[in-house]
């Protein structure tokens, strides 16, 4: 009886045991290996309520805010493209009461994009070529307001693409794997641009440059370009 109960437990066991290890069906759906796409939304809300404060513990704060960002990688051979975009906007309201209108805490556009070449299959390193574009949304009134309605000057200090500030880094890149990279560039090059002809024109407290650095800010044919370039060793991981 017992030999019995252990062949029958044996041979049960055996049949679970190699159901288990039986290969998964094959995927047969078609997937593109070249680009792997993604992103992600985030969204924020902070208040802050002081009761009875000391004398400059600071004043009660409500703030909102978002993030979206996206990203598209490409491999194909020994090219590689890594390249990602971010939009961040938050507004906050300081001090008691509804009469204070919102300001920006924080206005943000981020368009980055590496583009690299490996040297061969084998090796993890590669002739590379980084670009940075940073710019904001929506305008900005003086003191961060959203509308002109909240400061005596009409015109907006800033807005989409003014300024813009583009970075191009030339390099090599250091990926030993598919969780690091590491970015040298010897020389890069950035650009201020400013699409606002009045906005760069707007002097600063000294009226030696324009608000946003530029040298010929308070005269009327103002340039809305300014490009510097630097040779100072810049190194960036990922």
């Amino acid at each position: 009886m017992f030999r019995l109960f252990f062949a029958a437990f044996a041979l049960c066991f055996s049949a679970d045991f190699l159901q288990a290890q039986a290969p998964a069906p094959a995927d047969t759906t078609k997937k593109d290996s070249l680009w792997v796409l993604g992103g992600g939304i985030g969204l924020d809300f902070a208040h802050l309520l002081y009761v009875n404060p000391r004398v400059g513990a600071g004043e009660n704060r409500i703030g909102l805010g978002g993030n979206t960002s996206f990203f598209a990688n490409y491999h194909k051979g020994r090219l590689r493209l890594r390249s990602s975009a971010n939009f961040i906007f938050g507004v906050q309201r300081l001090g008691r009461g509804n009469t204070r209108p919102f300001q920006k805490s924080q206005d943000e556009i981020r368009l980055t994009a590496l583009v690299s070449y490996d040297l061969t299959k084998e090796n993890p390193f590669a002739y590379a070529l980084d670009f940075l574009l940073l710019s904001q949304i929506t305008p900005t009134y003086e003191g961060n307001f959203l509308s002109y309605k909240d400061t005596p000057i009409r015109h907006a200090i800033s807005r989409f693409f003014a300024p813009a500030t583009l970075v191009v880094s030339p390099g090599i890149t250091y990926k030993p794997n598919a969780a690091l990279t590491v970015l040298l560039s010897p020389a890069s090059m950035k650009m201020t641009i400013i699409g606002d002809d009045q906005i760069a024109r707007l002097g600063n407290a000294q009226l030696t440059n324009s608000l946003h650095g530029n040298p010929l800010g308070r005269f009327a044919d103002a340039e809305a370009f300014r490009a510097s370039y630097g040779t100072m060793p810049d190194g960036q991981i990922n």
